[in-house]
């Protein structure tokens, strides 16, 4: 009897989503789990600083990516995921968590944890206190949002945060406020430009969105709450 000749079923790859590490434990968990029940792939998860990531979707070594900032990079298509407007986060029982609203010019002297310079987000921080001739006291520069987070728990000085961050934080520690004059941070997703995607880009960019809105609005409640 003449054998059938076998038929090799070739494996569907996983999809290499790249993240800055605040995406990939902040937005991503909300996203992530359903919308890979829907689509019944694996997906891997690699996390970068932005301009890393930039750099290896630029190489097409990832389908898609999530980072912070700058939009501008050659080979890569970008679709705006968030505008989230920056929030001021001080330890409870600190010296202004009287007020609703914190101003740049209140925090001159006051310790103060930067964020990343290499990612640029602190750099629009730096604008607004340099036109408002304020110098608070930078204790600590903590390329990690979260880590400036952790850092504000435990006392060392307060931090200027999005969203994300405040996602992460210790709410019985730590009481936000409205920070002026208003500095927005941008998520973007980002991809290479000459590559198809072989899973549904528009609907997870939607998704992410989605997740980011209701973020949003948790954040804006946070900050109302006395």
């Amino acid at each position: 009897m003449k054998q059938q000749p076998r038929v090799i079923k070739s494996e569907v790859q996983p999809i290499a989503l790249g993240s800055v590490p605040l995406i990939a434990v902040t937005l991503l968990p909300k996203v992530l789990p359903a919308w890979r029940r829907r689509i019944e792939r694996s997906i891997f998860i690699h996390t970068y600083d932005t301009p890393n990531l930039l750099n290896v979707l630029s190489a097409q070594r990832l389908e898609i990516g999530v980072a912070v900032g700058s939009q501008q990079s050659h080979g890569l298509e970008t679709a705006t995921i968030m505008r989230s407007p920056i929030y001021c986060e001080l330890p409870r029982g600190h010296t202004l968590s009287e007020r609703r609203v914190i101003r740049a010019s209140d925090l001159d002297g006051v310790d103060y944890v930067s964020l990343s310079r290499s990612e640029g987000v602190q750099a629009g921080i730096d604008r607004v206190f340099l036109a408002e001739i304020v110098r608070p006291n930078e204790v600590m520069q903590a390329p990690l949002m979260a880590a400036a987070v952790r850092m504000a728990e435990e006392g060392v000085g307060m931090t200027l945060v999005d969203v994300l961050a405040m996602d992460v934080a210790r709410r019985d520690q730590l009481i936000f406020r409205r920070f002026e004059p208003t500095i927005y941070f941008e998520y973007f997703a980002v991809w290479p430009r000459d590559r198809e995607a072989d899973f549904e880009r528009t609907e997870l960019v939607g998704s992410l969105r989605k997740a980011a809105e209701t973020m949003l609005e948790e954040a804006e409640r946070l900050v109302d709450d006395r």
